[in-house]
């Protein structure tokens, strides 16, 4: 009897005992590797982009004491020895001489606003005195609120062109440069609303960036305040909202441009400078 109750208890034992050689023949399948978007990982120029900065280059024609000076926000600011300001700086010099002066005066997180109360120091003041001001806003200022259940931009669109006019008008009074009002860029709003939605879950305040209709206002806006200032406007929105792989110009934010993005607005301004209007 005891033997039975010993075979008995051994053939109930049997498969547990042979579960892990059961998951040895059959692992448990992996799961799937979540897929970076492209935005993600950097993304250095291609070669044709960085033979197109050469080429607009080379149509340039500038004074030996030119000095431009890039006022902006952390597109202007941010990657500073590679970004667009850095890559014009390295072309012009190359083409022109190293009389050339190229001065990034951007600042993180900067508004027009922000521009008028710094402006005498980081423009203004400047030795040499500059002779071409490229103003590079819009992205901040019209990014839309949580608290206004995101109808409501950063900076109101009557304080965006009456701020926007007076740096214009003081920058030409004072230093008698070449004024050429940028337009903001056009973000991957497909990120931007992702990153909004997910903090939202969380009921935690932030700013959405980068809504079409919100840049295409404030680009209006800018448009128009330069037309009225006698001063340049030079449009980066249409060439970045039309680029074939636009998510590849712009980090995992869709808001700031990488290696590549920035690689695109120095074609774009240095081709602007290639033309007699732009110099």
């Amino acid at each position: 009897m005891k033997h039975l109750r010993l075979k008995l208890m051994l053939a109930a034992l049997m498969p547990l005992i042979a579960l892990p050689a059961l998951h040895a023949q059959n692992p448990a399948p992996s799961l799937p590797k979540k897929k970076i978007p492209a935005a993600v990982a950097p993304v250095p120029p291609t070669p044709e982009e960085l033979a197109l900065i050469k080429t607009t280059a080379a149509r340039v024609r500038l004074a030996p004491s030119s000095h431009l000076v890039f006022v902006g926000d952390s597109l202007t600011a941010g990657l500073p020895d590679v970004n667009y300001v850095a890559l014009i700086r390295e072309a012009l010099q190359a083409r022109l001489g190293r009389q050339i002066q190229v001065t990034n005066a951007g600042v993180n997180g900067d508004t027009i606003t922000r521009v008028q109360t710094r402006l005498a120091q980081d423009v203004l003041n400047l030795s040499p005195k500059p002779t071409h001001v490229f103003i590079f806003l819009g992205h901040n200022d019209s990014k839309l609120s949580w608290e206004s259940g995101f109808k409501a931009s950063f900076v109101s669109p009557e304080d965006y062109a009456a701020q926007f006019r007076d740096v214009i008008a003081t920058i030409q009074q004072s230093l008698g440069a070449k004024v050429t009002v940028v337009s903001a860029t056009s973000s991957v709003y497909e990120l931007t609303k992702a990153i909004s939605d997910a903090k939202a879950k969380t009921n935690a305040s932030h700013n959405l960036f980068g809504q079409p209709a919100a840049l295409e206002r404030f680009n209006a806006i800018a448009r128009r305040v330069a037309t009225e200032r006698g001063a340049d406007y030079l449009d980066v929105y249409e060439p970045t909202r039309l680029h074939p792989n636009k998510v590849a110009l712009y980090k995992k934010d869709g808001v700031h441009v990488n290696e590549r993005g920035n690689a695109v607005l120095a074609a774009e301004i240095l081709k602007y400078l290639g033309n007699p209007a732009g110099r």
